[in-house]
């Protein structure tokens, strides 16, 4: 399973393979244009969505979306056509994740150039609040890590390793300076648990154990990668390349070597995702180094 964002429509899709490659079935969209749960003053938040992150609070399929431009930070049912159930501004947000305490954390680029926490009034009152912040320019992604418990984000030249919040300074743990700056894409690699980090000049296997980088497989010198993310069952890797324009009209597939290109004909794409992808997972990591 696949999630697309790019446009003011978020989209799931299933991926089949047959001799003529692969094939997109489009099964769930939302679109932020007419989706329950925001008012017509917040739908111009989510013109140019930049990010999708399925999630999971106290049982309940979720979305997380961010968008850029005037931008925001979006909660979504992820059953049927979606109802919003949060939603906050924040100019050129690129990436939000949730923590196991229902904590939203958010990381905004220009206009923003923070991480934002955003805390959950739990499952009662189900609402959230903006609660922290810390400073990082031009913030563009942000993951929690549940093998060792703790916030990775990047912004330009910097990876910060942060705690939860509390109710103390939300300090980082650790600062990380990148071979390059430009930094776009986070996300974990949920076979061997690395971090991919993409910069303007390349891609980036970050280990977490010892900070180190080394170049991230075939995409090691490729410049402008919009979105890294590999299938946690399978390894199959989709990627969304930067062909001069902020956005593109489709992705590249890839597996035991071959690539494919699946294209979405006008649509606009930014990141594709495979369903919880995005999580380094704790069983991957102690097989790996097993």
């Amino acid at each position: 399973m696949l999630w697309t964002c790019g446009d003011e429509i978020v989209e799931r899709y299933t991926l089949q393979m047959d001799q003529d490659g692969p094939h997109l079935r489009r099964a769930a969209a939302i679109d932020f244009r007419a989706v329950a749960g925001l008012a017509d003053a917040q739908r111009p938040w989510f013109r140019f969505t930049d990010e999708v992150k399925p999630v999971v609070l106290c049982g309940r399929p979720l979305l997380l979306v961010t968008s850029s431009g005037d931008g925001g930070v979006a909660l979504v049912d992820a059953s049927g056509a979606g109802c919003v159930v949060f939603a906050a501004p924040l100019a050129n947000a690129h990436s939000a994740e949730l923590l196991p305490d229902g904590t939203i954390v958010a990381a905004g680029s220009i206009g923003t150039d923070h991480l934002v926490a955003y805390r959950y009034a739990g499952a009662g009152a189900g609402t959230w609040a903006e609660w922290t912040s810390i400073a990082l320019p031009h913030g563009h992604g942000v993951v929690w890590d549940q093998v060792l418990g703790c916030i990775w984000a990047v912004g330009d030249a910097t990876v910060l390793r942060m705690p939860m919040p509390g109710d103390g300074p939300w300090r980082p743990l650790q600062t990380i300076a990148l071979p390059d700056s430009g930094a776009h894409e986070l996300t974990p690699d949920p076979i061997t648990g690395d971090l991919i980090i993409s910069t303007a000049r390349g891609v980036w296997r970050m280990q977490v154990d010892s900070c180190e980088f080394v170049g991230f497989d075939g995409l090691a010198g490729r410049p402008s990668i919009k979105s890294v993310s590999i299938d946690p069952r399978r390894g199959r890797l989709v990627m969304v390349a930067d062909p001069g324009e902020w956005w593109s009209h489709g992705f590249d597939w890839t597996q035991g070597g071959q690539t494919r290109r699946v294209r979405f004909g006008d649509r606009i794409v930014y990141k594709v995702r495979w369903n919880r992808s995005h999580q380094r997972m704790a069983a991957s990591t102690q097989e790996a180094k097993a």
